[in-house]
């Protein structure tokens, strides 16, 4: 039998997040504000997130550590978010419409 999960044990989860930007060719285009025209900046987003998401969001960094306190609540629902199987892994995944080529 296939296997379509994997537990991970506390150990194992991983600590830090990938940041894609780190290894693109150029950096990302910036957002621009719809009202001004212009590039946001972190005063654009404080009233939504937090800044240390802010930070995240525009870091070149290439592994980002997870705060503690997102760590805990990770732990705590770990079978959600690091054992869900991934439906286009499944035989029926292509008749949802699901695919594993990635798009351009």
């Amino acid at each position: 039998m296939k296997q379509y999960k994997m537990f991970l044990s506390e150990d194992d989860v991983p600590r830090q997040w990938y940041n894609i930007q780190a290894d693109l060719p150029s950096p990302l285009q910036p957002i621009i504000h719809p009202a001004t025209g212009k590039p946001i900046g972190p005063e654009d987003l404080a009233p939504v997130f937090p800044m240390n998401l802010i930070e995240q969001e525009v870091s070149q960094q290439r592994w980002i550590d997870i705060p503690e306190e997102v760590m805990e609540k990770l732990l705590i629902w770990r079978p959600l978010l690091f054992s869900v199987p991934m439906p286009w892994k499944r035989p029926w995944g292509p008749l949802r419409g699901f695919t594993t080529k990635m798009k351009e």
